[in-house]
């Protein structure tokens, strides 16, 4: 399926494997370029030096050099740079190790100074593409401008973020989605919400930023419904978690595939149990219901609610831990098998072979 999704990343699939942080690391993103699709390595709560250790396991993975151009992208949760949760000088030192790395995209979200940020990350990359101008690297080896994605969760976020300097695709993201997203105050379903939008989106790259659907897609058949809605790709998460490549533990991933949608939810309770709780209003997270979902906020935010997490934690105990899971989870669990976790390379594989076959049913209904 070519669209302008494809042509702009050079990839085969319109298919993006989401920044998800805690399982999105290196072998993941390079496993997603392999496959033909997109993938991220996701710098959530994680010290820098943990990010450069991933970008050398995905450069490793795809048998790049140092100083090589790397095809997969980063993506950063921003909010931890603001004053009010960090220090913005951290921004500078990972947005110095992204355009040093030479990384094909970058992914940004969750910030209230998301905005700046984008034109933060653009004026290093120009310094360094001058840089390269002065010192005569050859014009064949240059580094090439990064795409930027920003993730936003509602109409009035996505259609401000269009207009953003420097921004190269937006994701629109459904309630339906895992991990932070939305809440349902502000939020709206992905088959409403992209066509809400779809129409301020040009159609091609660069007459303006890509849309791309995120949000409870795991199937060829979904991808395919999000494109005729008009986005040019979809980004999916649930259905990678459960891969030999993702870095989710043993028991989260076999959590993933027996758990139903139904047995997903949107709650703060996680980030009370571990103080991560910078996102912002009008987000929250959705994961599996367990024993931390279903406790008050009071207990969970405890000093003993915080020391039964931490050792949950320890124990790979998913009764008490974060399961982040969007409502596609029930689709999941066809692809793994109790410990038999499928690789990357199935799972784009099988969603491509049921877009096709979901292209030709669509069309023999016109020829009906």
């Amino acid at each position: 399926m070519r669209t302008a999704l494809t042509d702009r990343l050079g990839i085969q699939h319109p298919i993006v494997v989401a920044p998800m942080a805690g399982a999105a690391g290196g072998l993941l993103a390079s496993a997603a370029i392999q496959a033909g699709a997109f993938g991220f390595i996701a710098s959530g709560h994680t010290p820098l030096q943990e990010l450069k250790n991933q970008i050398e396991i995905g450069r490793k993975a795809l048998g790049l050099k140092q100083g090589d151009a790397i095809p997969f992208g980063i993506g950063l949760i921003c909010w931890k740079f603001e004053k009010a949760h960090g220090e913005p000088q951290m921004a500078e030192e990972f947005f110095e190790t992204i355009v040093e790395a030479k990384v094909k995209g970058v992914w940004l979200s969750f910030g209230a100074d998301l905005k700046e940020w984008v034109g933060r990350i653009r004026a290093l990359e120009k310094e360094a593409m001058e840089r390269e101008v002065r010192e005569g690297v050859e014009e064949g080896k240059r580094r090439k401008r990064m795409t930027v994605f920003v993730a936003g969760g509602s109409v009035d976020e996505v259609l401000q973020m269009k207009e953003w300097e420097g921004v190269d695709i937006v994701a629109a993201q459904g309630l339906e989605s895992g991990g932070h997203g939305p809440t349902y105050k502000v939020g709206l379903p992905i088959i409403s919400f992209i066509p809400t939008v779809a129409a301020q989106f040009g159609p091609t790259f660069p007459s303006a930023p890509l849309l791309l659907g995120s949000g409870g897609i795991a199937t060829g058949a979904q991808l395919v419904a999000i494109l005729a809605l008009g986005a040019s790709g979809a980004v999916m998460g649930t259905a990678f978690l459960p891969t030999i490549e993702a870095t989710y533990s043993k028991g989260q991933k076999k959590r993933i595939t027996s758990a139903k949608g139904e047995e997903t939810v949107r709650s703060m309770n996680f980030d009370h149990a571990r103080g991560t709780l910078g996102w912002g209003e009008h987000v929250d997270g959705r994961g599996v219901r367990n024993l931390t979902t279903e406790e008050s906020v009071e207990d969970v935010a405890s000093e003993e609610g915080k020391r039964k997490y931490t050792e949950a934690v320890r124990e790979d105990n998913t009764e008490r831990i974060i399961v982040w899971a969007g409502t596609s989870v029930t689709l999941v669990g066809q692809d793994s098998r109790g410990e038999d976790f499928a690789k990357t390379e199935t799972i784009v594989k099988r969603i491509v072979g049921e877009a096709e076959e979901a292209i030709q049913r669509v069309a023999r209904l016109g020829a009906a």
